[in-house]
């Protein structure tokens, strides 16, 4: 019904709003990308394309409640396993209010728990987790689960500039989160989490099969292929592994606003503030091709002076009779190259030589 669809939309659109201000006020280095993803995901959600994705809410918590930046975000995106410093499990415990969130598991959006390594003999996950089992705890993991997975609908990924780019998207792409284990598999506190490749799951039978028997599969090769040193992103690859170095993020002290870069120093990548990454992409930017009026036609502009010349070792304003010297002079002693001979070519020749020096002259009005 119309109504029913004007109805969801406005629903919709105050959920959104919400997260806005929220994002608004606790703006962090990575707020605009935040900001430019949420509208693209709205976009999406209104033209039927996509659903609202929990993802936004980790990258959101990240924002208000870590040292993440610019550069830690593109190594998140390449597959990075992340660990976060001394937050006691609360993103974990977090995200698992999401998935016990009954209207979210109605819509089908909802995280869903899985089982890993250490505790099922078919795991849906390679990864090991340790969530806490006291009764006190914020949100109770499944007996017989210890993980969650929340890979849904469209990501973007971030560009240089530090927002959303449209033109780069997965609708495969996987989030797994869980808590790390210490030496003698009791809960140490701290949040894991890693983008993959692929989910394992799909709205149809056949995005079933294609996402979990063939994209997933594909990026486990990849990874094998490494020698297990290269986790398979959603963007790229990362170095950052389970069985390695992990990606540290840190708790911002009396949750302070998000802006330090300490965590790049902690992982020896290279800083990129935003004033920093405004100077690359205008470096990087393709400048302008300027052309100059010769001949009646339009020829590009050259840079530098006279180089046929300095290739003979002469001067602009030398003779013909000068260069053919100069030319024999060279292959007597054995010193002919082919830019030589090409520089012969063009300035022995009266009608090449003025054509080729017609180049150089400025445009006068």
């Amino acid at each position: 019904m119309p109504g029913e669809t004007k109805s969801r939309r406005i629903r919709l659109r105050q959920t959104t709003q919400d997260q806005v201000l929220e994002l608004t006020e606790n703006r962090g280095i990575i707020g605009n990308y935040l900001e430019s993803l949420q509208r693209t995901l709205l976009e999406d959600s209104l033209q039927g394309r996509n659903k609202f994705s929990s993802t936004l809410f980790l990258l959101s918590w990240l924002n208000k409640n870590t040292n993440i930046d610019l550069v830690g975000l593109k190594e998140i995106l390449n597959g990075g396993y992340t660990v976060i410093e001394n937050d006691k499990g609360n993103l974990y415990y977090s995200v698992c209010k999401l998935a016990k969130q009954a209207r979210d598991i109605e819509r089908g959006i909802a995280p869903y728990f899985v089982a890993g390594k250490r505790i099922s003999r078919v795991p849906e996950s390679s990864h090991d987790s340790c969530p806490s089992r006291n009764e006190n705890t914020e949100c109770k993991t499944p007996h017989d689960k210890d993980q969650i997975r929340m890979g849904q609908g469209l990501l973007y990924d971030c560009n240089e500039r530090g927002l959303c780019n449209r033109n780069k998207s997965s609708s495969y792409f996987d989030l797994i989160i869980g808590v790390q284990c210490n030496d003698d598999g009791a809960e140490s506190g701290n949040t894991w989490f890693q983008f993959e490749y692929a989910r394992l799951t799909g709205s149809t039978i056949a995005e079933k099969v294609t996402n979990k028997y063939l994209l997933h599969v594909y990026s486990f090769l990849c990874y094998a292929a490494s020698f297990c040193t290269k986790n398979q992103g959603t963007f790229g690859t990362s170095k950052f592994v389970e069985n390695g170095r992990h990606y540290r993020l840190l708790m911002n002290s009396n949750n302070e606003k998000n802006i330090t870069s300490s965590n790049d120093r902690i992982n020896n990548l290279n800083i990129l503030t935003p004033s920093k990454l405004e100077e690359k992409f205008e470096k990087n930017r393709k400048k302008p091709i300027v052309f100059t009026i010769s001949g009646g036609r339009k020829t590009k502009k050259k840079k530098g002076g006279h180089h046929l010349y300095k290739t003979l070792g002469l001067s602009k304003y030398s003779t013909q009779k000068q260069i053919k010297s100069r030319y024999k002079k060279l292959k007597k002693n054995k010193k002919i190259t082919k830019k030589i001979k090409h520089a012969y070519k063009i300035l022995s020749n009266k009608k090449t030589r003025k054509m080729y020096n017609n180049k150089y002259k400025k445009y006068k009005k």
